[in-house]
């Protein structure tokens, strides 16, 4: 799977531990936006171990999966590893601070061919650097973008956030967050959207044993500043 939202070339992905709600790329209108501005953390991660799978979709099987998380030294640390059946590896890894609220310090995306590196994308969040390295073409791009602290995830940090927002979501306020992302090759421009966040009911889904299940939903909407202008990104839907 080539995972990538509208125009950012690096996934924010989204994967269901426990209660952590499917998240669906889709607008809705007509509730009050809510700015946050460092995030409470309402349910304190700690240590887990699992064996997710990667579909499309279609719920086509394309990796299986390996998720570990521990705290450390105050720290929270996550890493995904993805290994598809023609060899390929991609990683994920990133790291919070739980206190006294939710903030991401670092996230990576590593993608491996043949065992060799293919494309690596880094976001510090401590100093607002953002890098961007394809080895195939030899293109490095390293910009400091705009990091509000407690505000701003890539990756799996908004599955993070998601969690912490379950309560104020429920309670049908809308609120305010903002990704990191990259633009496609060649130019690899690192890019901070903002992403509005409210609830949209209850989904059912299909499980493994044909029954199925009510489950929180959540709505997104993006959007991305183009010089001037503050232009809509296309809606995407994920499962």
């Amino acid at each position: 799977m080539q995972p990538s939202v509208s125009q950012l070339a690096i996934p924010i992905m989204s994967m269901r531990i426990k209660k952590l709600a499917v998240v669906y790329l889709a607008f809705v209108a007509g509730f009050f936006t809510t700015p946050i501005f460092g995030l409470e953390v309402t349910e304190f991660a700690g240590a887990a171990h699992g064996y997710p799978g990667l579909c499309d979709i279609n719920g086509k099987s394309l990796a299986n999966a390996e998720f570990r998380q521990w705290v450390e030294d105050d720290h929270l640390y996550v890493v995904i590893t993805y290994k598809f059946p023609d060899g390929e590896l991609r990683e994920e890894k990133a790291h919070f601070r739980q206190h006294p609220e939710l903030i991401q310090e670092q996230w990576s995306w590593k993608e491996l061919k043949d065992q060799k590196p293919h494309r690596e994308f880094t976001v510090d969040f401590l100093s607002g650097i953002a890098s961007a390295h394809i080895h195939k073409d030899n293109k490095d791009v390293s910009e400091k973008v705009n990091i509000e602290k407690g505000r701003t995830f890539a990756g799996f940090g908004f599955t993070i956030a998601l969690s912490n927002l379950r309560n104020r979501l429920l309670n049908h306020e809308q609120v305010e967050l903002k990704a990191v992302g990259f633009s496609p090759f060649p130019t690899l421009k690192p890019q901070v959207v903002t992403v509005k966040i409210s609830y949209g009911g209850l989904d059912r889904v299909r499980m493994a044993d044909a029954h199925s299940r009510a489950i929180d939903s959540l709505f997104i909407r993006r959007f991305r500043r183009s010089q001037k202008y503050l232009s809509k990104c296309p809606t995407q839907k994920f499962g």
